[in-house]
């Protein structure tokens, strides 16, 4: 790996892992990631910022002091590595799907007085509902320490098993329209969030429908961070890496994280072209040919 240290890559107890995440809905990778890694990762991100202009949205909910990339991997190759850590790539394999797909690949950089984010389940965008397996798998990484002060995820332990009863998504806060969050029953009482603090170059694997919600920034200091998606791979993906991405850009990547931005057909057959792989169908030119010549 270009990027990566041996010690990024380094292998988990995935078994341990796979544990909590099923019994609290989160479990956190401590400190998976060298310091120097996540520091030129940072790097990139305020060079692309620069270059492409790119602004906070302007939205209360995605946050109006912080920013965002979207689909990391059409800027730098620095991003290629992240994807196939077999950490939480291992982890997702085995709790949501074998060939399962990336769907949001994206920076989130926490400004200084950006107010708490509501708390939600990352299923609100599919109408709020609560699907009975697991369908998406996310993850935070850690590009600083998180701490309580600059916006650490809060995270409610056990409710990425609450059923659609237990959770409404109507919010009464006038403070956030364009998209709703979360209003778990009993919040405050009988559940209560934790923070999720965590070092420098942790990761923060959660079952997205577990109610969570970014924190306050109240330091001086931006607080960057990866967001990164696993999904099943019969879903369709928020980021459209293969139109997002230039043809020979993706050309270059690795053949799992072609695989894994949709460039492969899901158990031998959905998303077949003239029943090749993607791949084959776009990078083999002779083959290609000889098809459509006959």
């Amino acid at each position: 790996m270009k990027y990566m240290t041996e010690r990024d890559a380094m292998p988990r107890n995935i078994d341990e892992d796979y544990e909590k995440l099923d019994r609290d809905g989160y479990v956190i990778l401590d400190r998976l990631l060298s310091e120097s890694y996540c520091d030129e990762i940072v790097s990139a991100f305020d060079r692309i910022e620069i270059e492409h202009d790119i602004k906070p949205m302007e939205m209360d909910f995605a946050g109006r002091n912080t920013t965002r990339i979207f689909n990391l991997l059409q800027y730098d190759d620095i991003f290629q590595e992240i994807p196939l850590n077999p950490a939480y790539l291992g982890l997702a394999e085995r709790y949501i799907d074998r060939e399962c797909l990336i769907s949001a690949y994206d920076s989130s950089t926490i400004g200084p007085g950006e107010p708490q984010q509501p708390i939600h389940a990352d299923n609100w965008w599919l109408d709020g509902r609560r699907f009975d397996f697991p369908f998406m798998l996310g993850t935070i990484f850690c590009l600083t320490d998180f701490t309580e002060a600059n916006g650490a995820t809060n995270l409610v332990p056990g409710t990425h098993k609450w059923t659609e009863a237990e959770i409404s998504y109507e919010s009464d806060d006038p403070t956030y329209k364009q998209v709703p969050g979360g209003h778990p029953a009993g919040y405050g009482t009988r559940w209560k969030p934790i923070i999720a603090e965590a070092p420098k170059g942790s990761v923060i694997v959660y079952d997205v429908r577990l109610l969570h919600g970014a924190g306050g920034n109240r330091t001086s200091e931006r607080r960057p961070s990866i967001i990164m998606n696993y999904i099943q791979g019969w879903m369709r993906q928020c980021d459209n890496f293969i139109a997002g991405t230039e043809m020979e850009k993706l050309r270059t990547f690795p053949p799992r994280l072609q695989q894994l931005c949709g460039l492969s057909r899901y158990r031998g057959h959905f998303g077949h072209v003239n029943n090749m792989e993607p791949t084959q169908w776009l990078f083999d030119r002779p083959a290609q040919r000889q098809l459509v010549d006959g």
